[in-house]
């Protein structure tokens, strides 16, 4: 609220927080009002003045707090943005100059590009929700001026700490305005220039993913690491023939996905990033991963898909939204969004102030569960993940067509004149009812993810990992069904993770809410938390992973559907379950490896049940929707390969 973006003395340093704001709250606003749902004015929230145990008292913690307002998000929205564009400085630069790194005499200095640049993805998106040509004009020049100041700058001062690694988006920025027609001609020829010192000037993405897993932790930022995903793909809109080591742009990132996968991945879709891509590299289920990694990941595939068309994009950015975004979340009443954490775990048994912990750069409050915990990035650039996302589920094929690339319920216009609409409970339901009106013939294209191998369309088959044709005059409907079936994955040791559909089934962990710290409203609304397991956690999977049809009858499937007025990853009645066949494996420990007293041991070797009474003998358990946990067992070992112990119900 005392922003330097907006004249006062507050977001010092990388002067990054009101810009992560804004590039959530903006698309945020618009997608609100043109849903018809805008929220009525809240009061904001303001930090408590104390904090966790052990922390140093605050100066004038007596003083009185500021008083709460009510704020309008959009008329939150609009009050940032004209204050930014009307205080653009003469040169062209947007917000202050003295960002970190600062040269010696105190100046401008090489990472302070950094700070400016989700501003500009806030502005170009308020100028492509504003349904108003002033509105874009103004937005979008002064976009257009930032960079081509910028431009001039990197000539003698190039690019250096943050700003080095996240290249990436500044060059969007400017391929962005290029795309509407922004610049002159003259201009434009500048901003082709600039991308070109951006990528010459910025981290060297493409070889860093080749040679993963690589040891530098500086490029290793988990962050970073989640921007450059889309640097193949942003670069080659550059250069449509671009090339590295032999590899088209596209080739690139879906390998560069799947380099991530076998070294750090986690079966959410995400990698261990806490604070670094680990080294030595682990797929330890118990090592986190950021939730500003989560959402900037979420954000490359969807760049990725909508350069590439490579329906793998598509499927990985369902699947961070729907498991590992949701499961950063918890609170005493479940499925609000009151208290989060910095790191998210897949095998987490616990989230406490933790010294030691298995996480390696992070500190022990990592991860628990609160406003800020950590740092307070994630605070100011969660939210994006949601509307970005929203804003991703269609695009304009290139023959004018309509493209359904991810599923929600949702509706858009369509440049035509035409809508389509999409009818589904998804993730939570297994089809989904696409609606077109257009008053011209017009392409549409169903995406059919890779796992749906049964899948049809108004009846007939559809194949997995394609897009599904089809043509749409007047008013067409399509049903798709996806015929999900239960599957797993397998990972380090022979453990599994029990996957149906888009989502991810983890073993929930009842916890035990104890609050450390309260910032504002009711005893339910802002409070700071650490969480311990008041359920087992110790199994081993009684299943055979290699018989696919015995699964079905092991791992039988309930779908309740979503309850009306509940949220989506609520954490208890959840709209969807599995029955899983688990055997106590009391052997299971902690990790030792630094003596974490709160984090579950990796899962033990599969198969882990082979000592006579090394594990009990089977009880039934229900594996739920991972967004829907806040302590949760999302890997296991398996108990026996082929012979099963009888199941107890």
């Amino acid at each position: 609220m005392s922003s330097v973006w907006i004249g006062g003395s507050a977001d010092g340093g990388l002067h990054e927080r009101t810009p992560y704001w804004l590039n959530g709250l903006v698309p945020l606003a618009f997608l609100l009002r043109n849903a018809h749902v805008e929220l009525a004015p809240v009061v904001g929230i303001y930090k408590a003045a104390w904090g966790p145990q052990g922390n140093p008292p605050i100066a004038n913690a007596s003083a009185p707090a500021p008083k709460p307002v009510p704020v309008d998000i959009m008329a939150q929205a609009t009050r940032y943005i004209s204050y930014i564009l009307a205080h653009q400085n003469a040169d062209g630069w947007l917000g202050p100059n003295d960002a970190f790194p600062p040269t010696a005499d105190g100046g401008f200095g090489g990472g302070d590009y950094w700070g400016p640049s989700n501003v500009l993805q806030a502005l170009w998106q308020w100028a492509e929700g504003s349904a108003d040509a002033a509105a874009f004009a103004n937005a979008s020049q002064a976009v257009l001026l930032h960079l081509l100041e910028q431009h001039r700058r990197l000539k003698t001062v190039p690019l250096a700490s943050w700003a080095q690694a996240r290249w990436i988006d500044m060059a969007h920025s400017a391929q962005w305005l290029i795309d509407h027609k922004v610049p002159t001609p003259p201009q434009q020829a500048t901003l082709l220039e600039l991308i070109g010192m951006l990528h010459e000037q910025g981290e060297d993405w493409d070889g860093w993913f080749e040679s993963v897993p690589v040891p530098d932790s500086r490029s290793n930022h988990n962050v970073n690491v989640a921007q450059g995903l889309k640097s193949a793909a942003v670069w080659s809109r550059f250069n449509a023939s671009a090339t590295y080591a032999g590899k088209t742009m596209g080739e690139l990132s879906l390998g560069r996905m799947a380099n991530l996968d076998a070294t750090f991945g986690l079966p959410t879709g995400m990698y261990i990033g806490d604070e670094i891509t680990p080294v030595p590299h682990t797929r330890s289920p118990s090592r986190g991963i950021e939730l500003c990694g989560v959402v900037e990941a979420m954000y490359s595939y969807e760049i990725m898909f909508s350069v590439h068309g490579s329906l793998p994009f598509a499927d990985r950015a369902e699947r961070v939204a729907y498991n590992a975004l949701p499961a950063t979340w918890a609170s005493p009443r479940g499925g609000d969004m009151w208290a989060h954490q910095y790191l998210q775990a897949i095998n987490e048994i616990g989230a406490v102030k933790a010294d030691p912990h298995v996480w390696q750069h992070d500190g022990d409050m990592a991860e628990t569960y609160g406003l800020e915990p950590n740092f307070g990035c994630c605070t100011a650039n969660f939210h994006q993940g949601w509307p970005k996302f929203a804003n991703a589920l269609f695009f304009t094929a290139p023959d004018g067509g309509v493209v359904v690339a991810m599923y929600a319920p949702a509706s858009a216009a369509l440049p035509n004149g035409g809508s389509v609409t999409v009818d589904t409970s998804y993730p939570f339901d297994d089809g989904a009812v696409v609606t077109v009106v257009s008053p011209t013939a017009t392409t549409v294209l169903l995406r059919v993810p890779g796992w749906a191998v049964g899948a049809t369309v108004n009846g007939e088959p559809a194949k997995n990992g394609t897009m599904w044709r089809g043509t749409a005059s007047g008013t067409a409907t399509f049903t798709i069904a996806f015929h999900p079936k239960v599957r797993l994955e397998t990972w380090d040791d022979g453990a599994v993770s029990v996957h149906r559909g888009a989502l991810l089934y983890s073993l929930p962990i009842t916890p035990n809410y104890t609050v450390y710290a309260h910032h504002f409203g009711t005893e339910d609304m802002s409070s700071d938390y650490y969480l311990m397991p008041t359920t087992p956690w110790r199994f081993a999977l009684d299943v055979n992973p290699s018989d696919p049809a015995g699964l079905l009858a092991d791992l039988p499937f309930s779908q309740k559907g979503l309850a009306a007025g509940a949220a989506p990853f609520n954490h208890s009645n959840w709209p969807t379950s599995i029955s899983a066949p688990l055997r106590p494996l009391p052997s299971w420990g902690l990790d030792t490896t630094v003596g974490d007293k709160h984090s579950a041991a990796p899962p033990p070797k599969s198969p882990a049940c082979t000592a006579s009474g090394s594990c009990g003998p089977t009880e039934r358990h229900q594996l739920v929707p991972h967004g829907g946990t806040e302590l949760r067992i999302g890997e296991l070992p398996v108990a026996m390969f082929g012979a099963k112990t009888s199941s107890v119900a």
